[in-house]
């Protein structure tokens, strides 16, 4: 089994239809638009190796964001602006990769980064 031997963040918008998708169909779609795209996605180990994909947290059902983190760990080096390039067009509607950055090994998780989330509610037009 091949090493890790780079370490990408990914931040993205989730609007529109992938709104009401559940964290487990998002991270099923970015495992999806990553094996489209040909990116050397690292595995776990053991009997069901899954990629290593991690979202900072899970956005609830129905709710947009602007500034969504994943995590993909490589098994070889890619350019960050050709890995956008590169997924931009496998990723479901609604989905939008803002910026590619490389991040240390050794860099703590994204979950353990996260401290607040702020949402903002546009209660205009709602139904009712």
């Amino acid at each position: 089994m091949a090493e890790t031997v780079q370490r990408l963040q990914i931040k993205f918008a989730a609007e529109g239809p992938l709104r009401y998708i559940s964290h487990l169909d998002l991270m099923r779609a970015w495992e999806r638009a990553c094996k489209r795209a040909g990116l050397p996605l690292s595995h776990s180990q053991g009997f069901s190796p899954r990629p290593k994909i991690a979202l900072a947290a899970p956005l609830p059902v129905g709710t947009a964001s602007e500034c969504e983190l994943l995590d993909l760990r490589l098994d070889e080096r890619v350019d960050c602006r050709a890995a956008a390039e590169r997924l931009e067009p496998q990723l479901p509607r609604g989905a939008r990769v803002l910026e590619v950055s490389e991040l240390p090994l050794r860099h703590p998780s994204l979950q353990s980064l996260v401290r607040t989330t702020d949402y903002v509610v546009d209660a205009r037009g709602g139904r009712g």
